[in-house]
């Protein structure tokens, strides 16, 4: 097998980590510091597997919930779902507080 390069690297799943740092705090400049970072991440890669981009839209989604943006939650939520849908619908069943806000805002 040849060696992995870093252009070869498509997946991102940093969003699951961002989102426990961010839930850890209840520094508001803190959590916004984590969303900001799966932003960055999101802009710089083009090439990017649509699930990890749905992966980090979720995860951004769950931030904006700790905030209590629920316009921004359900724009990042939304390009979650348009990104890979079962994915998204798949992990909101282990997840209630997202489950229910898909609900409550027609989202799923």
């Amino acid at each position: 097998m040849p060696p992995l390069l870093v252009d070869d690297i498509h997946y991102y799943n940093q969003g699951d980590l961002a989102y426990a740092l961010a839930a850890a705090t209840s520094d508001h400049s803190e959590i916004e510091k984590y969303r900001r970072l799966l932003a960055v991440i999101l802009e710089g890669n083009e090439r990017m597997a649509s699930e990890s981009r749905a992966n980090l839209f979720y995860s951004m989604g769950k931030i904006d919930l700790l905030l209590n943006d629920k316009n921004r939650a359900k724009q990042d939520l939304q390009k979650a779902l348009d990104g890979d849908k079962s994915l998204i619908l798949g992990k909101s069943k282990q997840d209630e507080l997202v489950r229910d806000f898909l609900v409550s805002t027609g989202l799923n």
